[in-house]
């Protein structure tokens, strides 16, 4: 089936509705599809690593990015499918590519922190050498702080390099 005929199919069955709620249906198709696979592969991924305590973590950390990856490429796929005109594709598709932006800015913060605190595992506070734990703690949340910040500067640098004016 191609993406013609899929469109087509879709605007015959809603023939009645204006197009603008044509596309508000197939949006909300969209986003109910991403939960629904969203929810299989959290299911799938919580059978495979339910032992180890590491991959649990990680997999909740990483949940809502996973989540949200998955909800912007449906929209994607379901604004070339919709009923739309160039521009309204055009307007959908730059404020989606906004959203990977910034989600994958999200995604790097999330990164940092789960590898900072990997390294700090090798530093119990209650171990001999407390005042080396204490100062490998405190440099990790400086560093922390100062990644965050320069990963979101250039998350939002790249979104705004994506407006024509900006450019």
């Amino acid at each position: 089936m191609t993406l013609d005929a899929l469109t087509n199919g879709i605007e015959a069955w809603f023939a009645w509705a204006p197009s603008w709620a044509i596309a508000l249906i197939e949006f909300g198709i969209a986003i109910v599809l991403a939960l629904l696979v969203y929810a299989l592969l959290r299911r799938a991924a919580a059978r495979v690593i339910r032992e180890n305590v590491f991959w649990r973590k990680l997999a909740s950390r990483v949940g809502g990015p996973v989540r949200m990856v998955l909800v912007i490429v449906a929209l994607a796929f379901a604004s070339v499918v919709a009923p739309l005109n160039h521009r309204q594709v055009t307007i959908a598709q730059h404020g989606l590519l906004l959203c990977m932006i910034f989600l994958a800015g999200w995604l790097s913060v999330t990164a940092m922190h789960i590898w900072l605190s990997l390294y700090l595992r090798r530093f119990q506070a209650d171990s001999a050498d407390t005042f080396l734990a204490r100062k490998h703690v405190t440099q990790t949340h400086i560093l922390s702080r100062v990644g965050a910040f320069f990963i979101w500067i250039v998350a939002v640098s790249a979104a705004l390099m994506t407006f024509e004016g900006v450019r």
